[in-house]
């Protein structure tokens, strides 16, 4: 379920920008070559640096690497760190909405995260963040649709850094429920029926008809092995 949501978002997003820019539509595209294929749109978990290259430019997270190599607000508007270092708060955008027309709030922003920081989701950044690396998230609350808290363990001055981390791909790439929203009408055509178990059968061998087995009686039975040798071929050398 959560691979297919990140794919799904991923996928539509091709076709909003398809549908909303009119330079992509009249030709105007910019290609770039890679030397492999990328390994799935789910960012952070199955990726490598191409797929960094690539989901980059299709979601994005609360905060992001400016030109100077600083970190600014990107999903967020602003971000406000409390006088202990271990709170922060973000306050997003206006006008968000992701690839289905669905706005984004708070609770998409909480249920990214929470998925992240489930060590059954496999994300690649989950050490810096569950108390083995820079901190401990200890909750990811949203107190209203526009406001992110992140309550922190312990303070520390990387982590703004390691959220805008391209290898990380903390990225709000899907809604909470974006394959039972009725609004993604764009995820259906992923969505395959639940396969049914087969009852197992023994296998039958056919039934010999009257003729072979008349014909099988007749035949005499194959002689009886002894003994089985190998002979080199005359003039062929031994291998070395």
């Amino acid at each position: 379920m959560d691979k297919l949501a990140s794919v799904c978002g991923v996928l539509a997003v091709f076709a909003a920008i398809a549908a909303t820019d009119p330079a992509a539509a009249q030709g105007s595209v910019l290609r770039a070559r890679l030397n492999a294929d990328i390994r799935s749109t789910e960012p952070g978990v199955n990726r490598d640096a191409n797929s960094d290259a690539v989901v980059v430019h299709l979601v994005e997270g609360l905060v992001a690497l400016k030109e100077d190599t600083t970190v600014g607000p990107l999903l967020a508007q602003k971000v406000e760190v409390a006088k202990d270092g271990k709170t922060y708060s973000f306050r997003l955008r206006d006008g968000l909405r992701f690839h289905n027309g669905a706005p984004l709030v708070a609770d998409d922003v909480v249920w990214s995260w929470n998925r992240y920081l489930a060590p059954a989701t496999q994300w690649r950044c989950l050490p810096e963040f569950d108390g083995r690396g820079i901190t401990k998230v200890l909750a990811v609350e949203a107190p209203d649709p526009k406001t992110v808290v992140f309550r922190l363990e312990r303070p520390s001055a990387l982590f703004l850094a390691t959220m805008a981390r391209s290898d990380c791909g903390a990225d709000v790439a899907s809604p909470r429920d974006p394959v039972h929203a009725t609004s993604a009408a764009a995820c259906r055509f992923l969505r395959r029926p639940a396969r049914q178990a087969r009852p197992r059968t023994a296998l039958r061998r056919p039934r010999p008809s009257r003729r072979s087995r008349r014909s099988m009686a007749a035949r005499p039975a194959p002689p009886a092995l002894s003994s089985v040798e190998g002979r080199r071929p005359p003039g062929r050398s031994r291998a070395r």
